[in-house]
């Protein structure tokens, strides 16, 4: 997530550049004005300038990382949570070879007499 320590140390210029990316990321396309301008409410003159002059508002920047990360956060957790049943069963086939292993060796250990323990 972005932090404002790290918007004071970029540039105008890298705030810019970020905006492009962000912009980009979220509306899948780097012919995002249309859609932005509807979202924010503004006029394509005012994203135009805001590119020009390198000084997009914190607060676009900000919105825009948070959409894009929280939607890459999302994903990230349906396509995790997609593969636990498949990871669930090489584990299961996993634990069987080492039990499978485990029985071999107990059957091999001497028998101990007398209820002791084997050394």
């Amino acid at each position: 997530m972005l932090k404002p320590d790290q918007l004071r140390a970029m540039t105008p210029e890298d705030q810019t550049q970020l905006f492009d990316r962000l912009a980009t990321a979220f509306y899948g396309t780097p012919n995002f004005v249309p859609r932005l301008t509807e979202d924010f409410g503004v006029s394509r003159a005012t994203v135009f300038r805001w590119k020009r002059e390198n000084n997009t508002p914190w607060a676009v920047l900000y919105a825009l990382d948070r959409w894009v990360n929280t939607e890459a956060m999302v994903s990230n957790v349906f396509e995790d949570w997609q593969a636990v049943p498949a990871q669930l069963s090489v584990a299961t086939r996993e634990l069987a070879r080492v039990a499978a292993t485990l029985e071999k060796m107990a059957r091999r250990l001497p028998a101990v007499r007398g209820g002791g323990q084997a050394s």
